[in-house]
């Protein structure tokens, strides 16, 4: 049973190659072991299963040897590469309405990051923290996290106009080169916060808009909606339900909570599920080891404030789960990491 956090779109993959082939990358050397061929990049794109976008990724790394791949693309990605989503945010009434619907239907963008917007009153600012989905392949997330931060930072400086303040906080050490990149008399670029976010004025969400049309921008998400039934089709049920319990790790909902969110029988959640080689019971297991690893070993969490997070009675029983599907106790597991 292969899981996988979601899928990402291959609109992007022609844009990406554009760029790369500047550092001396080629599309078959890109997508060697992806299973994908160039062809398949014309119009009507495929989505890339989570490995493939992991090996298409360290292609990449491996050709180019450029770590700030991500930020190249981002920087690159304006309204036009994204579509339907991005026409939609163009003829947005304001701010806030098109980073709502970033939000609603960045699953057409990539499922293995979310965006998540925060209202400071206190300070009247913005965040729009971006986060990687647990589970996904450090170089991958590194380079997602780039990509996205520095794509909405384009479109929010498009937005918002040059005068207006904006900052990029990454939750990585000091980076000279992409401070040099970003950094400007209206661009703050921080480094160690705790998530990656871009933050604006708050009194920003409410700018109006110049090119804001209603029906265009009506006609753009009901193009996104159709796109999203279609993306759900193409996703497993297994799949669904593994991204779903990776957002509430300490109260996971049971079977029954899940058929009735999908508007399905229990039976009917049972039978699809083995239809796909996999059952619920084993989707549960794997999503909590997948956040056991993240915060053991990103987050440096202890084996007890592990299990407390994941939602065991004890340490004691989370353990013996952890060795069970790794075959190592955590602690183990750790210094296991740590040696390689």
């Amino acid at each position: 049973m292969t899981l996988s956090a979601g899928l990402t779109s291959g609109r992007y993959f022609l844009p990406w190659l554009e760029v790369m082939s500047a550092q001396g990358a080629t599309a078959e050397n890109l997508l060697h072991g992806t299973g994908l061929e160039p062809k398949q990049f014309g119009n009507n794109p495929p989505y890339l299963s989570q490995l493939q976008l992991e090996k298409l990724f360290s292609n990449a790394n491996a050709v180019t040897g450029n770590r700030l791949l991500g930020l190249d693309l981002g920087l690159n990605l304006n309204f036009a590469a994204h579509g339907p989503l991005g026409y939609a945010g163009l003829t947005a009434r304001n701010v806030r309405e098109a980073l709502g619907q970033m939000i609603r239907y960045l699953p057409l963008v990539t499922g293995l990051i979310t965006i998540e917007k925060h209202e400071d009153e206190r300070q009247q600012k913005c965040h729009s923290y971006v986060t990687a989905q647990p589970g996904v392949a450090p170089l991958t997330e590194r380079m997602l996290i780039q990509t996205v931060l520095c794509s909405v930072y384009i479109m929010t400086r498009f937005l918002l106009g040059n005068d207006a303040v904006v900052e990029i906080n990454w939750s990585q050490p000091p980076d000279e080169d992409i401070a040099s990149r970003l950094e400007s008399p209206t661009t703050h670029v921080a480094f160690n916060r705790l998530r990656n976010s871009i933050c604006i004025p708050l009194s920003s969400l409410d700018t109006t808009m110049v090119l804001a049309d209603e029906q265009a921008r009506l006609q753009a998400i009901h193009a996104c909606e159709e796109e999203m039934q279609r993306l759900e089709k193409q996703t497993s049920l297994s799949s669904r339900i593994y991204s779903m319990l990776l957002t509430q790790p300490a109260r996971a909902p049971s079977i029954d909570e899940i058929a009735e969110q999908y508007y399905l029988s229990t039976r009917t959640i049972h039978r699809r599920l083995q239809e796909e080689g996999a059952c619920f019971r084993d989707i549960l297991n794997a999503s909590r080891m997948t956040l056991a690893k993240q915060y053991l070993c990103r987050d440096k969490m202890s084996v007890t404030e592990t299990a407390y997070r994941l939602g065991y009675g004890d340490s004691a029983n989370f353990t013996r789960a952890f060795k069970r599907s790794e075959g190592l106790t955590p602690s183990a597991y750790v210094n296991k990491l740590n040696t390689d």
